[in-house]
């Protein structure tokens, strides 16, 4: 039998919650820092693959903040890179790894003013 949380436990939840959220807004701009770093030397299979991972753990983790619209960015930036990985030639994908970055520091840019259920 599924527990009903008290008006205090739910309060308690979504203070913590908020908590979590906020954290996650204050560390968003070095996540996208670093992703950003990592893309800067090329699209080498060593960056590429630590880009992929970062875009995929951003993906994950800003949909489960709310953050959806941030989260389908990051995911777009992941295709991306893994189409440069599986190439033969992966500068052939680097305008579209460059404007999937784009539109995600776009999107990672107006988290904070979220004001809607989209998010960024």
């Amino acid at each position: 039998m599924a527990h009903r949380l008290s008006d205090e436990e739910r309060l308690n939840l979504e203070r913590e919650l908020a908590v979590v959220r906020e954290e996650f807004c204050a560390a968003l701009p070095a996540r996208i820092a670093d992703l950003t770093q990592a893309l800067a030397g090329g699209l080498t299979p060593e960056r590429l693959s630590a880009a992929r991972l970062m875009a995929h753990r951003l993906a994950g983790v800003a949909g489960s903040h709310g953050f959806h619209a941030l989260g389908d960015h990051a995911g777009v930036l992941e295709a991306a890179l893994i189409d440069a990985m599986n190439s033969a030639d992966p500068g052939a994908h680097a305008g579209a790894v460059s404007a999937a970055h784009q539109q995600l520091v776009a999107s990672a840019a107006r988290v904070p003013d979220r004001d809607d259920k989209r998010g960024g």
